[in-house]
């Protein structure tokens, strides 16, 4: 596994070509903005700091400024790599802001294990005609409520980690009869992440949270 390097829509980067194309993207006025936080946050990475700047949610208090260490970092992303079998080539879409810790755990997670990273912009209504098959993404309820709208396109997404805000009984119940795999996360940025999941549907539709094997709650 690797962290340094990084492929981003079928092009694999090495980290001083990662490092190099993160710093054009920047300096590229025709880079939308919510694509250059995405290259902000990569060039961060790969500083020699061993933390990323990162604001708590705010959901259960007030919002404050923390430093997440690199390896902890590293660590939550192999356990859900390792959890959902996510290895390398297989691909992952990002498609949520930069500036939550669900979106900085994508390409982490991509990193680690050589997904593709594919990237959409991170809108409610996500229009994802034209992309490949994804293995993995995390989303919100509302663009997961939003995709179901229209479930005879539902996009080919095998796995789906949902979580940022409640998950309606209603979205749940839609969720029997689409075939991709959808979870359920509890976490806070605090914790790199999820530290619970639970599956919402298929055979595997579970009632309650689990903990996820080898989750790491401290900054070690």
């Amino acid at each position: 596994m690797s962290t340094t390097a990084l492929t981003i829509n079928h092009r694999l980067f090495k980290e001083k070509e990662l490092f190099r194309f993160s710093q054009e993207k920047l300096a590229d006025y025709c880079t939308p903005p919510w694509e250059k936080e995405i290259f902000r946050f990569i060039l961060a990475w790969l500083d020699p700091s061993d933390s990323i700047e990162q604001y708590s949610s705010g959901t259960t208090g007030r919002s404050k400024k923390l430093n997440l260490l690199k390896r902890s970092m590293m660590h939550s992303a192999m356990n859900t790599c390792r959890y959902f079998g996510l290895g390398k080539g297989q691909s992952a879409l990002l498609c949520l802001p930069m500036e939550y810790i669900a979106g900085k755990m994508m390409v982490v997670r991509s990193m680690v294990a050589g997904l593709d990273l594919q990237l959409a912009e991170p809108k409610s209504r996500l229009d994802l005609n034209g992309f490949p098959a994804i293995e993995f993404c995390a989303m919100v309820p509302l663009q997961l409520l939003n995709l179901l709208k229209d479930a005879a396109h539902f996009p080919r997404i095998r796995k789906i980690l949902v979580g940022g805000a409640e998950i309606s009984l209603l979205l749940e119940n839609q969720l029997a009869h689409v075939p991709a795999e959808v979870y359920a996360s509890f976490g806070m940025a605090e914790t790199c992440s999820h530290i619970a999941l639970r599956c919402l549907n298929g055979p595997g539709r579970q009632p309650d949270y689990h903990a996820l094997p080898g989750v790491n709650l401290g900054q070690d």
